[in-house]
């Protein structure tokens, strides 16, 4: 027994490992293989979607008519005969079935504004999408650059460690001043915290990479040269990225859309202070002026005092709030899309400032060569 136990827990641990290690193999991904898995695994998109199809479902609700209803009446007791429940054919009983009928067209309006609701839907979920694939490029290259100026940093800290050690030793042999050495090791603990600061940022951009793409396992970015060139654009025109804006951004368009739902919606409120007609039909076997009596029903409630004013009022008051919103939102694209051009064109004529930490180091190892050959100098 033990042999074939032990030869099964093997053969558990063999197939087990292979899994455990394959679970935890680095993604690698070019922007354009990470867009395809963006829109295949994110979650939030695939739960945003049924958003969509429960709004159309709200269409197809809204067009369906009233169910009639069905009323019966029946004799409990007849005291003439002294029977309960007498309902045969010399009996009493009553029935009656009631349609509603909307007279105004309040069903063909609720179908409108729901359709207005699932371009709200549509439009939401377009917005989501720009987002996060906006969030997944943002990451993906901050994280692809991150390492890399992770890289400089390590080899930076490698050159600055090299320039201490030999600080240190012409500090011991009295050739430097102390402050010098402490300045030195003041500027490598500032790199070392400088890089901790950004592993902790390739981090949180690692994890924010493994949900949108909806994976465990460890994403490296691969950036082909032609896509950073894409992403270099000198000749931008203000007016034709912002007219662009203004007719494809989703969210824009979901806020026209609502306005335009704010519009239906104070047609349908105003069609529901018009009273709904009841249509019915009637039978009494005993109870009218003849036996088995049938008859036709008719019932409307009169708008004396409610005709559906105060929905009217608020639904004024909502277009107005939505056409301030469409303003809000045009002004905001408007500013989005002009502000970053603006801030290029201010500072594409500005050159970058020497006063790196490269610089300090490079400094740093001028002057720690102009001290090894003079320390040269001083034993010769």
């Amino acid at each position: 027994m033990f042999p074939g136990r032990f030869y099964f827990y093997l053969l558990t641990l063999f197939l087990s490992f292979p899994l455990g290690i394959r679970a935890q193999d680095t993604l690698y991904v070019s922007p354009r293989g990470a867009d395809s898995l963006f829109i295949a695994r994110n979650l939030s998109l695939l739960a945003a979607k049924y958003d969509i199809d429960i709004n159309l479902t709200l269409v197809k609700q809204a067009r369906i008519w009233d169910n009639p209803s069905f009323s019966a009446e029946l004799n409990l007791y007849n005291p003439t005969i002294k029977r309960w429940f007498d309902v045969g054919t010399n009996g009493q009983k009553i029935f009656s079935v009631e349609q509603v009928v909307k007279i105004a067209g309040q069903r063909n309006q609720s179908a409108k504004w729901a359709k207005e609701n699932v371009k709200i839907s549509e439009f939401e979920f377009l917005d989501l999408i720009r987002n996060l694939k906006f969030s997944l490029h943002q990451n993906l290259y901050s994280l692809y650059f991150n390492r890399q100026t992770i890289g400089t940093y390590n080899r930076q800290l490698d050159l600055l460690d090299t320039i201490i050690k030999a600080y240190d030793i012409q500090f011991k042999k009295g050739n430097i001043p102390l402050k010098e050495a402490l300045r030195l090791k003041a500027i490598y603990y500032q790199l070392n915290n400088d890089k901790t600061n950004l592993q902790n940022l390739v981090f949180e951009q690692e994890n924010t990479l493994r949900v949108l793409l909806g994976t465990n396992s460890p994403v490296s970015p691969v950036i082909p040269g032609r896509d950073l060139l894409r992403y270099n654009k000198d000749n931008l025109s203000r007016e034709n990225l912002v007219r662009q804006a203004m007719e494809s951004r989703p969210d824009l368009k979901r806020t026209e859309t609502a306005y335009n739902q704010s519009l239906v919606n104070l047609q349908l409120q105003k069609r529901s202070g018009v009273p709904d007609l009841r249509i019915g039909g009637l039978y009494d076997q005993q109870g009218s002026y003849i036996t088995n009596y049938s008859g036709i029903t008719l019932g409307i409630d009169l708008p004396v005092f409610d005709r559906n004013q105060s929905n009217i009022k608020i639904a004024k008051f909502q277009i107005i709030q939505a056409e301030y919103a469409l303003a809000n939102d045009s002004l905001r694209v408007s500013a989005e899309v002009s502000i970053p051009i603006s801030w290029r064109s201010s500072t594409s004529s500005i050159k970058a400032s020497p006063k790196t930490s490269c610089g300090a180091i490079s400094r740093c190892w001028s002057s720690w060569t102009f001290s090894r050959h003079t320390t040269k100098r001083w034993h010769s």
